[in-house]
């Protein structure tokens, strides 16, 4: 399925494809970001949750960034 909405939006938590894929809510530099565990160290940024439009232009946290885990 092609559609803009994350996977976690779409699924239930019990449905084997939501299941694979660990997404975790983060604080990092003051803004909250939704995040897929890569390993233990890495986690790739899904989605940004803010109402400020300046954060959407913020290179360091665009969905697809990969951030460590010793950064938040």
């Amino acid at each position: 399925m092609w559609t803009i909405v994350p996977d976690m939006f779409l699924f239930s938590k019990d449905d084997p494809k939501f299941l694979e894929n660990e997404y975790n809510e983060i604080e990092f530099s003051n803004k909250i970001l939704v995040t897929r565990k890569l390993n233990e160290k890495q986690y790739e940024i899904v989605r940004i949750i803010t109402t400020d439009p300046r954060d959407y232009l913020n290179e360091k946290i665009q969905p697809g960034s990969i951030i460590n885990s010793n950064l938040f």
